[in-house]
């Protein structure tokens, strides 16, 4: 018989292993090649959904028309051809006119139509249009009009309109039809709202009137040629999306320095390019989580199909000294196991490319990319060869040494070290490449965002580490727990943990796979639970509470906020909130005043006592409320005093203020000469005086002025003027005689005060004597209108102190501002003094928390106003809401009402915010209303770019928990097969079969219950170290706002239960085939 013949057989003979390893190589890969293709279907259909049906995904270019139109689209053609011919791009060319007056019939000097007139051309837009009623224009002298303007003119069908262009050039047009865009929100439009509504914000412009090429360059006038530049969502791959970014810059670039294109300047708009940009990086982020998912997936696989091939060759040992006895070199069995491994991993591969191509037809809605697939398999093959073929030739050539081995193990124990050494050093550099970025990609030279194989790593390294190190301590912990129970008198309990520590190297295998597998779980957990943690805090610090509403300017008198908000029962909790801008040490943003009915959250709640400061509030009015009554009076030296007005500005316990206007009674002024009194309904609450404000309507001189003036214009010796002296100005005296609500008297309550001025930018102090202040003529005539502000004597105390701000420590430490430290700020426009009482990553509410910034990559999302908020180190800052208004009291005439309410409510905000704003908006009939203009509530909103990265990462440890059960229930056979000859002598010394399958039982459970807690250990070791870059190259967010662990404890549990399952299974099995072989075992061979 010969050698080939020999090796064919031998095939034959263990294809039951074979077929194990075929399984393994196919499980392996269809994992591998199911993950990467769902996430390349999934991520590709997020990202037509984030660019379909968005207006902004368009890029709007326009410049001036040029007299040789035909020439100029020629030009504009071949560079948009150059730069985006080979991309999925759609440019859309068309001209326009700027607003023209236009009149109702066929000459100029008819009926004006009340809008100006827009005028377009574009050959393509009835294959975006609907007609409503008649024609598209045909003729040079007709007009297709949007159907909403239409409406909005008075105008139809048969109508004439007449245009106006440049000079005495007109352009009469007969109306043939009305149209309406078919999607008024596709890209096509570019947010248009003339396409949209027919006319601007205003009503000022309405159109488009549609006409022909010729006619409209036939117009004179301001007349543009434009070009809407929108992706191909169906044939845009997310790899493209980079290389579109930078052709569309390259060509508006281009398009900008061509002369023949550029007339009269250029301008390009739409956020198209943001978009891009944006997505880029997201999808990037989610390659980069994705890389870390798989290599956790290869390399469980690749650790558990080495064991087989181990097995698979120990199992063959004997058959392979038979050959080398007869003469069969290494070369010829290396040659014959290189092509048996070739054809079971093709076979492999090839079932779970397959397999996975199957699944993923039937579940997605398209099909994933065949190279994708095809190479994920042809990689799985060459691996799983490589591994079979190296096993088998290292049993052949050892058997050769054979005797001549470590026997003692020392080399065995030194590549183990070795290992740890070298895992412990890749996995160290890896989570320092990902720290560096923050990110598992980065932003490449040539501006393209990329995936850091190393940084990647990370997770898969870390937990290989995590892993080796255990079976680098599992000798030791056996030898210890081995010396501890050979105390105990029954026999079983020393025997396995001897037996143990004796067939480490053998479970060492089994550690590494459960270590892998259970890590894998419970990292994929803990990523999970910090995304949607993340996700929260994001939504939260962009809205400041569960429910944010921001409400337009309230009318005096209205219910405070926050009461208003906490009349519904599902509202816990609720607070006033103000935004101003601030400006320091060069950076500018907002400071967010909060009042104090509203926990702060992200750790700002220790911060609340220092924020409120040492300020004083004003008198305190009765809880009861009632009828408030003020008498004020006012000496102008006049024989008339002008008129007076009176309002009265209260503040309630969270710091908001109500004003109050007060209503003359008609009453003599309770006693006082020259006084006047006001009453006002004061609402039931805890409220204090805040200030009082006295507005006089004119100023006009006295009669001692006016006898000067007109004995100076009578005068006329120069003597008799040199001598002349002007005579003394009678000030201006205001002041309260009485003030009182339901008895109290609050002159009394308060017996000194403060006034204040506002004829310039600032306000301006005065002394008072009590409650009453004396003016110059020279301060009072320009305060004409503009109140005369009586405060409390403490409340303005309290706003002449600095103000507490907490700020974001990345601009405390970028400007060098110690916390306890005092500072400038401009704030409102009015420079202020402030002490930084605290720092925090970010301020709820502010623009700084609504910046969206993707780590390690270049794009960025969020509203425009954030600008360079999205940098860290970006300038925010929280203050108390009460010290704020106290603030504003003395430095602003108008003291506007809060921009917003926040409330936290005990139920999904999403669900109830629409209930908080009908209780903040539907006051009783007797109460001013506050209406909203935005209601935004803290729940994130479904992502479906960024869900692929968890799908994939959530079946990357599935798949790790089924490819280690192969691997473990081989190396349990591998363990059974080497004590053979162990089991029949423990038979021949009483130990019967049942015993024995507990006692190896035990052995393998208690190895895989260490390795599953260390798995888990280890498992949240990494998380916490690596989650967090993860999640922030997953999903988009403030740059400062920090990532907190949160394990997604129910996903994680039921991960980790599963591999207990899989696990008791193999450890049941092990026991019986234990149990088989030592009924089995009759005699002991004899070792030649």
């Amino acid at each position: 018989m010969n050698v080939a013949r020999l090796l064919r057989r031998r095939a034959r003979a263990h294809a039951g292993l074979l077929l194990l390893v075929l399984a393994q190589v196919a499980l392996t890969t269809a994992a591998v090649a199911g993950a990467t293709g769902y996430v390349s279907l999934a991520v590709r259909a997020g990202l037509g959904d984030t660019l379909t049906g968005s207006p902004d995904a368009a890029l709007r270019v326009q410049t001036g028309l040029s007299d040789d139109a035909a020439a100029q689209a020629q030009a504009a053609a071949a560079v948009l051809d150059e730069h985006l011919g080979a991309l999925p791009v759609t440019a859309t060319a068309w001209t326009a006119t700027a607003a023209l007056p236009a009149t109702l019939g066929s000459t100029a000097d008819g009926e004006p139509l009340g809008a100006d007139a827009v005028l377009w051309a574009d050959p393509t837009l009835a294959e975006a249009a609907v007609l409503d009623e008649g024609t598209w224009p045909t003729g040079p002298d007709e007009t297709a009009v949007q159907v909403a303007a239409a409406t909005l003119l008075g105008i139809a069908p048969g109508d004439v309109v007449t245009v106006a262009g440049d000079g005495d050039a007109t352009a009469t047009l007969t109306v043939t039809g009305t149209w309406h865009p078919a999607d008024p929100l596709a890209p096509r439009w570019a947010g248009d709202p003339l396409a949209a509504e027919g006319a601007d914000d205003d009503g000022a412009t309405a159109g488009p009137f549609v006409v022909t090429p010729a006619r409209l360059a036939d117009l004179p006038g301001t007349r543009y040629a434009r070009w809407t530049l929108v992706p191909d969502v169906a044939a845009l791959a997310p790899d493209d999306v980079g290389r579109l970014r930078q052709a569309l810059d390259a060509a508006t670039g281009a398009l900008r320095d061509d002369d023949a294109v550029a007339v009269r300047g250029m301008s390009v708009s739409g956020g198209l390019a943001s978009l891009l940009s944006t997505a880029e990086g997201r999808l990037g982020g989610i390659r980069g989580v994705t890389t870390a998912a798989v290599m956790l997936v290869v390399l469980t696989g690749l650790i558990a199909l080495a064991q087989m091939a181990r097995l698979l060759a120990d199992v063959r040992l004997p058959e392979t000294v038979l050959l080398r006895s007869r003469g069969t070199t290494v070369r010829q069995l290396t040659t014959a196991s290189l092509a048996e491994a070739v054809v079971v991993a093709l076979a492999g591969s090839g079932l779970g490319a397959a397999g996975a191509w199957a699944v993923l037809t039937t579940t997605q809605d398209a099909a994933p990319p065949v190279l994708g697939v095809v190479l994920t398999g042809v990689v799985a093959a060459v691996l799983a060869a490589g591994v079979l073929a190296q096993r088998a030739a290292s049993h052949a050539i050892g058997v050769v040494r054979r005797g001549r081995t470590d026997a003692a193990g020392r080399g065995r124990r030194a590549v183990r070290a070795g290992a740890v050494v070298a895992a412990l050093a890749g996995a160290g550099l890896a989570w320092w490449q990902l720290d560096r970025y923050g990110s598992p990609v980065f932003t490449d030279t040539s501006g393209l965002v990329q995936v850091d194989p190393l940084a990647a790593a990370a997770v898969a390294l870390g937990l290989l580490t995590v892993a080796l190190g255990a079976t680098a301590l599992l000798v030791p912990a056996t030898v210890a727990g081995a010396g501890a129970a050979q105390r105990r008198r029954d026999l079983m309990p020393v025997l396995t943990l001897r037996e143990l520590a004796r067939h480490t190297p053998v479970h060492a295998v089994t550690v590494v796979l459960v270590v892998l597998a259970a890590g894998a779980a419970t990292f994929v957990g803990a990523y999970a639970g910090t995304l949607d943690a993340w996700r929260a805090d994001v939504a939260r610090a962009a809205t400041g509470a569960d429910i944010a509403m921001e409400v337009a300017t309230a009318p005096t008198g209205a219910l405070p906020l926050a009461t208003a908000a906490l009349r519904d029962p599902v509202a816990e909790a609720a607070a006033p909130v103000r935004l101003l801008s601030v400006r320091a040490g060069g950076a500018a943003g907002d400071l967010v005043a909060v009042g104090r009915g509203l926990p702060l959250g992200a750790g700002l709640g220790r911060f609340t006592d220092a924020l409120a400061g040492q300020g004083e509030a004003g008198p305190a009015l009765p809880e009861a409320g009632g009828t408030l009554r003020l008498t004020a009076t006012l000496d102008a030296g006049l024989p008339e005093n002008p008129a007076l007005t009176a309002r009265v500005w209260l503040a309630d316990d969270g710091g908001e203020l109500v004003a109050l206007d007060g209503v003359p009674d008609g009453s003599p002024g309770d006693g006082h000469d020259g006084a006047t009194t006001w009453t006002a309904h004061v609402p039931a609450g805890a409220w204090t005086l805040a200030a009082v404000d006295l507005t006089y309507d004119a100023m006009p001189p006295t009669p001692e002025t006016l006898a000067a003036e007109a004995w100076l214009s009578e005068q006329t010796d120069p003597a008799a003027l040199d001598a002349w002296r002007p005579p003394a100005e009678h000030p201006v005296t205001l002041g309260l005689a009485g003030l009182d609500v339901g008895g109290t008297d609050l002159l009394a309550a308060a017996p000194r005060w403060s006034a204040s001025t506002f004829t310039g930018a600032e306000g301006v102090t005065h002394e008072t004597a009590g409650a009453s202040v004396t003016l110059g003529r020279d301060v009072a005539t320009p305060a004409v209108r503009t109140p005369v502000r009586l405060l409390p004597a403490p409340v303005a105390a309290s706003a002449a102190a600095p103000l507490p701000v907490v700020v974001t420590a990345g601009w405390r430490a970028g400007y060098d501002v110690a916390v306890g430290e005092g500072t400038t700020m401009r704030v409102a426009g009015q420079d202020t003094q402030v002490t930084v009482v605290g720092e925090t990553a970010v301020v709820p509410g502010s623009s700084a928390a609504r910046a969206r910034t993707i780590a390690g990559a270049t794009g960025q999302e969020g509203d425009t106003e954030a600008g360079d908020a999205a940098a860290p180190g970006a300038l925010a800052a929280l203050a108390d809401l009460a010290a704020v208004n106290r603030l504003l009291l003395v430095t602003r005439a108008d003291v506007p009402a809060p921009d917003a309410v926040w409330v936290d409510v005990a139920a999904d905000p999403g669900l109830v915010s629409q209930q908080i704003a009908d209780a903040v908006v539907t006051q009783g009939t007797d109460e001013a209303l506050h209406p909203l203009t935005a209601v935004t509530t803290a729940t994130p909103t479904p992502d479906r770019l960024s869900s692929p990265a968890v799908v994939a990462s959530w079946l990357a440890a599935a798949c790790a928990l089924v490819v280690m059960v192969p691997g473990v229930a081989s190396t349990a056979l591998a363990l059974a097969l080497a004590r053979r000859r162990e089991a029949a002598v423990l038979r021949a010394l009483g130990i019967g079969p049942g015993q024995q399958a507990r006692a190896r039982r035990a052995e393998l459970a208690l190895v895989c219950a260490g390795a599953v807690v260390t798995g888990v250990v280890g498992g949240l070791a990494v998380a916490w170290l690596t989650a967090g870059h993860l999640v922030r190259a997953t999903a988009p967010g403030p740059a400062d706002l920090p990532t907190a662990l949160a394990p997604h404890v129910l996903g994680t549990a039921g991960a980790l239960a599963a591999a207990v399952v899989l696990l008791a299974l193999v450890v049941t099995g092990f026991g019986a085939a234990v149990a088989r072989q030592v009924r089995s075992a009759t005699r002991v061979e004899d070792e030649r």
